[in-house]
């Protein structure tokens, strides 16, 4: 991911864990840009510009390439929550067309002043691979590289549109993502390589699953949702899979709850991995509860 910008602590953004890959491979709707700044305009002062609190900043910028979206000048204006050195160049992920444009700030995960780093010329090779396959409608089988020439997505287009099963990996080579855009199936896993959520949706359903990073393939949370024909959710089904353990690693209790309630068969454990007690939530029996 690239170097973000200077960042306000005091905003609130909703965490984006996305590799650029995963970001661009599918449809992607952004503009992205490099530019190069002419000036800059702090609203604030000078000191107060670099404080935890932001900045409110007006740039204008000469555009050096244009990767996705539409810029209509080759001079633009930039909005800005983030601080610009004139001279240097910057790579901008932004919304909208034209020449007027807003990116930077606490929520801006992407956005970077280019450099000569072995990571941000890799990833701006990435972005010009992936422009030059939507731009020039290309077929067939893709692989990415990272900085140390490790894979970190493969998959297919067919003119410019992805199809099939698409892999996307950490930079340690580990499955991070898998998109099977044939079946609407997305899958995602924690960085030790244990699966992290699954996804599958179509026209009338959802399904979302979440699983424990500390022992592979345990559920601990469960929605289904059932939608009409115009798409909107009519009924829907929550399960929390409840799960403890002990200092070792040994599963200390499991059960499940339903839209807020206890439903089937809790279990208790020992540290040997030995069952102990159960409770039955259908008819009330149980010798123990939570000790």
């Amino acid at each position: 991911m690239f170097t973000v910008l200077a960042k306000s602590s005091f905003s609130i953004c909703a965490l984006d864990d996305r590799t650029l890959t995963e970001l661009l491979f599918n449809d992607y709707k952004g503009t992205i840009f490099s530019c190069r700044i002419l000036s800059f305009y702090n609203a604030y002062d000078e000191d107060y510009s670099i404080s935890s609190e932001g900045i409110v900043g007006f740039a204008t910028a000469e555009i050096i390439e244009v990767y996705f979206g539409k810029v209509d000048t080759n001079i633009v204006k930039l909005n800005t929550g983030s601080y610009l050195t004139v001279g240097a160049s910057y790579l901008i992920f932004t919304y909208g067309n034209g020449h007027v444009f807003s990116f930077g700030g606490n929520c801006d995960n992407w956005s970077t002043e280019i450099n000569n780093s072995p990571k941000i010329l890799n990833e701006l090779d990435i972005i010009k691979q992936f422009s030059n396959i939507y731009k020039k409608y290309l077929s067939g089988k893709f692989t990415f590289r990272n900085s140390k020439d490790i894979i970190v997505a493969e998959g297919k287009y067919k003119k410019g549109k992805a199809i099939k099963l698409w892999r996307h990996y950490y930079d340690s080579g580990i499955i991070k993502a898998e998109f099977d855009l044939s079946k609407n199936i997305v899958l995602q896993y924690y960085s030790n390589g244990f699966i992290k959520t699954k996804e599958i949706s179509n026209k009338k359903s959802l399904i979302f699953e979440s699983y424990c990073v500390l022992l592979k393939g345990e559920m601990v949370l469960k929605i289904i949702e059932i939608k009409d024909k115009s798409g909107k959710v009519i009924s829907s089904i929550n399960w929390n899979c409840i799960h403890a353990h002990y200092p070792n690693g040994k599963l200390k209790y499991t059960g499940q709850l339903e839209n807020g309630k206890c439903v089937g068969v809790w279990k208790w454990f020992n540290e040997n991995g030995e069952l102990t007690d159960e409770y039955n939530s259908e008819d009330g029996t149980y010798k123990q509860f939570f000790k």
